[in-house]
Parts: C-alpha cells; structure tokens; sequence
C-alpha cells in the first residue's frame, strides 16, 4: 500500500514538473518576440524584439546592399533597392524564436527645382518650364490668382482666358517633396516677335542655306535680345548650326543643318524674348520634270509614299508623245481575280505648289482593271495620301478615257484632295461608272477645289466626284457649261473613211447625261458648300472665295493657288 502511495506521489511531481516546464518555456519565447509583423527599415534604424536580449540574422535571399548587425542594426546601401524586402530574425540560445518581414526604405534627396524659361514672357499656349535635381514630377500652380491666367499643374502650359492685357505680370510655382521654386512671367498677348516666310521648302538631304527675317515692332527689348536660342525635335541646335544678324534681324539656318531634316515637315523653334515663333522647314523630294512625275508611279513603294513638291511647270506633251496609252496613273490598286495588292497605292503627300501640270490624256478604257479603273492623274490614294495645291489641265483636243472609279485628278480617293484647279475632260467607257471631274469615288476629304472640265459617262456621274461614299466634300465649285464644246463634238457623226457608214464619234456620250451635272453623283457622304454653274463667269460671280486662304482671289479671274518660294 506505502508502495502505491509513493509511486502516485511521484507521477504528480512528474506531471507538475512538466507543466512548470512548460510554463517556463512559454515565459522565455514570450520575451523573445517582435512587437510588429513588418517593419520599414533606413540606414541606421534598430529593430529588436519586445523584451529580452537575442542576436540578429537575415534569412533567405539578401536584398543587394542591405545588411544587419548581430545587435539588429541595419546598413542600408546606395546600392539598395526602395521597397525591397528581407527577412529578420532573432535568436536566443541558439534558436530562432521569431522572425518579421523588413522593408527597406531609402531616404528622398532634397530636390533642387529651377526654371528654364529663358523668357520672362509667355504666349498663350507656350510652357512655364523647370526641372528637378534628382529628377522628380513636378507640380505646377499659380503662386497667387490671377484673373483670365490659367496654369497646368502637369504640363505647365500657360492658357489665358478672356481678356489677358499684355504684359499682365504673373508668378508659376514648381514643386516637388515638399519643395519649391518660382518664376515671375508675363503675358504676350499683343506686339509679337514675327518672322517673313515661316514656311520655306528645301529638297531632301540637299538643302542650302535658309534665311529668316524677324520682325521685333515697337518691342526694342526683345530687338535686343534678339534670337535666344533655336530649337528641333526636342534639342537646342549648337551655335554653329545657325547664325543670327542683329543688324538685319535676319536668322540663317545652315545648309548642313537644314540638310539632315527629315523628309516632311520638320517644325523649329526659335526663343525671343516676347515669345517663341515656330518656322515650318519641308524638307521634299523635288518635282521638275514630267520624267520626275511619272518616275513617282512607276518607283517603289517607298517612292509611292514620299513627300513631294513640285517646283517648275510641267507640260506633259513631249513625254505622252511616245506613251501609247497616254498617262500611266500614279498609285493602282489591284483587286482582280481575288488577288488584293494595296503595295503600289499612293500613300505619300503631293504639293504642287501653285505650278501646273499641263498636257495630260489618258486612253486606258479597254486595258485590264489596275490600268483601266481608278484613272486620272493619281490613280488610288490611300488614306495616308495627301494631294495639295495642284493645277492640272487637258492636252488641247484630247481627253480621258477611262473605266469606272475614275476622275480628272483622283480616281479612287481616301486621303487627302485640297486647293486643287482640274480643267480635264473625263470619258468613261462603262454605263455603270463612278466619274468626276476631280475625284471618281471619294472616301476621304475634298476641299476647296475647282473643276473646269466636261465629264460623261453612265450613271454615278458628278461635276466634282462620281460617287462620295462616306467621305467629306467641302467648299468646292465645278462648271459644267451646256455649250462646252465637247459636249457638240462629240454627239456628232461623221462617215467612216473605211466603210462610208455613218458613226458616232465618241461612243461614250451616254443620252442619260444630264444637261448640268450635280456636284456629286451618288451621295452617301457628306457635301456642303459645293455648288455647280454653267459658266465661267457665273462662278466669278456667285463663288465665295473669301475663306479660301491658300489662294490668290484679287477678283480680277480665276483664283490661283498661291506657292512657296522654294531654295
């Protein structure tokens, strides 16, 4: 019985021992543990558990740059990554009894913020500008209200509205973490920097000197400050790239420089002290002969979406008198058989700068579908396609003969026609057809155009496009005189040299043609403004050629496509 007593003892102690043990154990990890499950960490910072003494040890991949001391100090690097994680742990008596997550936080630099504004003025639109050192985004705002001054907090672009005196003062703040700088402006609203010929054109990777006069008015602070600085595509040209007569007031960009622009529109900048004036520099290829013009169609696809500038007459005579079926189209789209090649479309931009293109036939009606359909001058434009500025005239006596999607100018058209005099006759072959004095079928935009020709053919037939399906035709003016001599000529017979019989000379004339053409044949677009007359001196009289700004309208005949001086 004491046998058993003392033995019951024993397993009591035991259990009581274990539960001490336990007790203890619990005890000691609760002092070894971290207050937080995450910790941002800079260089220098401690981190330690709650209570007790324990060393420290990063486990798992250490970020680059980041380190910690057997103390729980961390070294935080130049090399190390914002935002990086690790993961700390503490360890007493040998074991791990806890462990957090660590974000590294790397301390922002102070910023430096300056304006490079090198004018105290600033035109509507024009950006109040500054950079930060480090680079950080910057935040505009106006220093204090100022009534019709509105500023962009992103972009900094000065907007005025309402009426902003000139010279109104106004101060642009720029910050950035918590920092900040300012720069006093003022507005230019009237007495502007302007310059003669903003618009010049050069030929391509040739050029040659290009001059500038600027003209400074009653502003002699600007006069004296001059040309500020001149730049392109984002970058300040170097003082050697171009040269500034504070004499003559006259800006020279060098042939070197003017050289290496790109093909198209190159837009340059140039600082004064009242505002930035903008000059357009087209760099192109150059159009002088009908050898030139027909090398555009028959050139490579490159060639068909180059940027062109005609720079001489051309009469196109001597060059058709050795092509049998007259003028081969600049830009074909072929759509036969299932077969879709869109490569030889014209995709480029044509200006024919005010010149002429004279002489032009066309007797392709009965070839195959690229050379027949979608005839004229330029046969398909693309909807990158661009033709501007373009006199175009008939050879005396002859005329178009084409299929249908064919006009005197255009024949399928899904670009761009504007400022363009067509004087072509146009004959279409099929009953079925889409002809116009301008354009044949239309799906982009037509502007400001004449058409002085005599179009026929079968249905879908316009003084200015056979048929605008879905495209724009805007302010343009066509003569379909019911005494035009065509007209006569051609519904006349005469007798076959061969058989005596009696035939029509031009089977192509059509009885359905009506006695004046509309302006469009089938609409299922948009026409406005456009009108038809039956004579010349009707058009003079009615047509509004006010708002026509790239032409030459002194009311003395026929308005004329102005031109730019080219070097």
């Amino acid at each position: 019985m004491a046998k058993k007593q003392r033995l019951f003892t024993a397993m009591i102690l035991v259990i009581v021992f274990a539960a001490l043990c336990a007790l203890t154990a619990c005890s000691s990890a609760g002092r070894f543990t971290f207050e937080k499950r995450e910790y941002e960490v800079k260089n220098g910072e401690v981190v330690n558990v709650a209570k007790g003494k324990a060393a420290y040890k990063l486990l798992g991949d250490v970020p680059q740059g980041v380190s910690v001391s057997s103390d729980g100090k961390f070294s935080v690097g130049s090399d190390a990554k914002y935002g990086a994680q690790t993961v700390l742990a503490a360890i007493a008596n040998g074991k791990v009894t806890d462990t957090v997550v660590c974000k590294v936080i790397i301390p922002l630099e102070t910023p430096t913020i300056t304006f490079t504004n090198r004018s105290q003025y600033l035109a509507d639109g024009e950006q109040a500008h500054a950079v930060s050192d480090p680079a950080y985004s910057l935040v505009y705002s106006l220093k204090e209200n100022v009534s019709g001054v509105v500023v962009d907090e992103v972009t900094g672009r000065v907007s005025f509205r309402g009426a902003v005196e000139d010279a109104t003062p106004f101060t642009v703040v720029a910050s950035a973490q918590g920092v900040s700088a300012e720069k006093r402006f003022f507005a230019a609203t009237a007495n502007f920097v302007t310059v003669d010929r903003p618009e010049q054109v050069t030929e391509l990777g040739v050029g040659s000197d290009l001059n500038f006069t600027l003209n400074f008015g009653a502003d002699s602070n600007a006069e004296q400050q001059g040309v500020l600085y001149v730049e392109t595509l984002g970058a300040e040209l170097a003082q050697d790239k171009y040269s500034y007569n504070s004499e003559t007031h006259v800006l020279t960009l060098y042939q070197a420089t003017v050289a290496s622009f790109a093909s198209g529109e190159n837009a340059v900048y140039v600082g004064t002290a009242k505002n930035t004036v903008t000059l357009n520099i087209r760099a192109a290829k150059f159009v002088r002969t009908a050898e030139d013009l027909a090398a555009i169609a028959t050139g490579s696809v490159e060639g068909l979406n180059a940027y062109y500038v005609q720079v001489e007459d051309i009469d196109l005579t001597e060059y058709l008198s050795t092509q049998q079926n007259g003028w081969f189209p600049i830009g074909t789209y072929l759509d036969d058989a299932g077969v879709v090649d869109a490569t030889r479309v014209f995709g480029g931009h044509y200006d024919g700068n005010g010149h002429t293109i004279s002489g032009l036939w066309i007797a392709r009606q009965h070839y195959t579908f690229v050379e027949g359909f979608n005839g004229g001058l330029f046969g398909y434009v693309s909807s990158n396609g661009i033709v501007e500025n373009v006199t175009l005239k008939s050879a005396d006596g002859k005329a178009n003969e084409l299929n249908s999607y064919s006009g005197g100018l255009v024949g399928h058209n899904c670009g761009i026609i504007r400022n363009c005099m067509v004087d072509v006759n146009v004959f279409l072959i099929s009953e079925h057809t889409n002809g116009g004095g301008v354009c044949g079928m239309n799906e982009g935009t037509i502007s400001n155009c004449i058409s002085l020709g005599f179009v026929t053919a079968g249905e879908n037939l316009g003084a200015i496009c056979g048929y605008n399906f879905n495209g724009v035709i805007e302010n343009c003016y066509a003569v379909d005189d019911p005494n035009n001599a065509y007209r006569v000529q051609f519904n006349n017979e005469q007798s076959d040299e061969e058989t005596g019989s009696s035939v029509i000379v031009n089977p192509l004339v059509y009885p359905n043609r009506p006695q004046v053409l509309p302006v469009v044949g089938k609409e299922a677009g948009t026409t406005t403004n456009s009108f038809v007359f039956t004579s010349v001196d009707e058009l003079l009289q009615q047509a509004d050629f006010s708002f026509w700004s790239n032409w030459n309208t002194d009311g003395s005949g026929l308005p004329t496509v102005k031109g730019i001086a080219t070097d």
